[in-house]
């Protein structure tokens, strides 16, 4: 449950544009999940509901929809909906916001707005407008902006998430919000690869930041240019082998599958046979198990390698080679 507390200001006329009237509200979040609706490829598609509670002034409930664009690499974009219900002051009457959010490189930046219509309609002699500016380094703040037709000037309100009444501190709220997104994430992924990622949950519970730039680090193994996809996959798969993690194998097998690599190719790969290799993947495989060795033969193998394919095959498996060893060193840990 969710507690927020915002201070809601309205200016009283023509001459004192920024005279305010304070008044107070509690929002509670009542319950909140989060489904994906469609998974088929990348981006994920999820579908987020909250159900909020007011109390004060406004005093009422709303209603919230999201729908996100949810991306490998953390980051996301979300347009919402949110009918609120309730009382303004001495007004009955309904108003409904529309949102658009941005999550990237760990902030979340948004900008929310009351259609104006119904405000209009439903709370006569009001105009209102809102706007949500969140960084999650800073906490998240939102501004609900709510004022006469005449003055429509400085009338404002901040509105900070927090976990429960009474407020948490700043860091606290900022830990919650993160923490939310990164576990939402990994129910998804345990979902798509039916994968245990309960040490990802240890991280996420021993540091939300830790947990985000542990996926920052990771994600070097999606870098992928030059080289063929059965190649790349089979350096990852050779390499995470070495770390001896039999799960951590069978996901990222299961990962090559689904992009379509020839399961002759994974066989053979997994008995250690470059015999039954396509020449391009047994040129990997060899490279891969060279450079885990630190044997001078990985010398060779890559001068072929980048002869072939280039330098930007050469960082690309660089990369999945080590990204591939990061998850089972952590998982160990």
């Amino acid at each position: 449950m969710n507690d927020h507390e915002s201070i809601h200001s309205a200016g009283q006329s023509q001459a004192k544009p920024r005279t305010r009237a304070p008044a107070k509200a509690k929002i509670t979040v009542r319950s909140s999940e989060a489904e994906p609706y469609d998974q088929s490829t990348s981006p994920a598609l999820m579908e987020i509901r909250l159900n909020e509670t007011f109390t004060g002034d406004p005093d009422g409930e709303s209603a919230v929809r999201a729908l996100q664009v949810l991306r490998d690499d953390r980051s996301a974009s979300l347009v919402s909906v949110q009918r609120f219900r309730g009382k303004l002051g001495r007004r009955q009457g309904t108003f409904v916001l529309q949102g658009q959010e941005i999550v990237e490189n760990g902030k979340i930046k948004a900008t929310w707005f009351v259609v104006p219509d119904r405000a209009q309609v439903i709370f006569p002699g009001c105009a209102a407008r809102a706007a949500l500016r969140a960084i999650l380094e800073k906490a998240p703040t939102e501004r609900w902006i709510i004022g006469s037709i005449n003055v429509a000037q400085q009338a404002w309100a901040a509105m900070s998430h927090s976990e429960a009444s009474p407020r948490l501190p700043l860091r606290d709220r900022r830990r919650h919000m993160i923490k939310w997104t990164l576990q939402k994430a990994i129910d998804k992924f345990e979902r798509d690869w039916k994968y245990d990622a309960s040490y990802m949950r240890d991280i996420i519970d021993a540091s939300p930041r830790a947990a985000w730039l542990f996926s920052r680090a990771a994600a070097l193994g999606k870098f992928r240019r030059d080289l063929p996809i059965q190649a790349w996959y089979a350096a990852g798969v050779t390499a995470v082998r070495h770390e001896d993690c039999g799960p951590c194998t069978q996901l990222g097998v299961a990962m090559a599958e689904r992009d379509g690599v020839n399961p002759a190719v994974l066989r053979a790969v997994l008995a250690d046979n470059p015999d039954a290799m396509p020449p391009d993947v047994a040129l990997v495989w060899k490279f891969t198990r060279a450079t885990l060795a630190h044997d001078a033969a990985a010398d060779e193998y890559r001068e072929a390698i980048v002869k072939r394919w280039g330098r930007r095959a050469l960082v690309s498996l660089a990369f999945t080679i080590t990204a591939s060893r990061i998850y089972p060193t952590v998982k160990y840990a």
